[in-house]
């Protein structure tokens, strides 16, 4: 096997080269990031911030799980004006932006949130895995679960 040369260089270097990860820039200011269509929000310490839809039936839905109407004050992050806010009411007590109405949810009830939908989902993968394997029983193929793992092999 001949190793070709490229100015000088084989070209096993070149490849490794451009191959290689650039190092991350190391500075004090975090890379570019694009911007985003709604402002960003920063709840105060212990609750986590999202936009909603600003719907009735959404915001009772979202207030019935535990989530609270975002003042002004409790956006601890960058100021949200009323000027970057086109369709805000200035008598309005909530932070609002478009079709979206901040809100948030104590970090509690949020993972306690996250660990039923977590378990929603492994219920619906495993009655998903069980109704597959009877399939695949009845078709008179083997299938194998590695042990700590979702999914199945087949074996042929």
């Amino acid at each position: 096997m001949e190793t070709i040369v490229k100015r000088g260089r084989p070209a096993k270097a070149v490849v490794d080269e451009i191959e290689k990860p650039a190092e991350p820039k190391k500075g004090t200011r975090p890379g570019w990031r694009p911007s985003s269509v709604q402002p960003q929000l920063k709840a105060r310490h212990g609750f986590t911030p999202r936009w909603v839809r600003n719907e009735p039936g959404n915001i009772a839905k979202k207030m019935a799980e535990g989530w609270i109407l975002m003042t002004p004050k409790d956006n601890v992050g960058v100021e949200i004006r009323s000027a970057d806010t086109p369709d805000a009411n200035p008598l309005a007590n909530e932070i609002r932006f478009r079709d979206s109405i901040a809100m948030m949810i104590a970090n509690d009830d949020k993972q306690a949130r996250d660990e039923y939908i977590r378990e929603e989902n492994r219920a619906a993968t495993r009655q998903i895995l069980q109704k597959s394997d009877e399939e695949f029983k009845r078709a008179g193929i083997q299938t194998y679960a590695p042990k700590g793992q979702t999914g199945r092999i087949v074996i042929e």
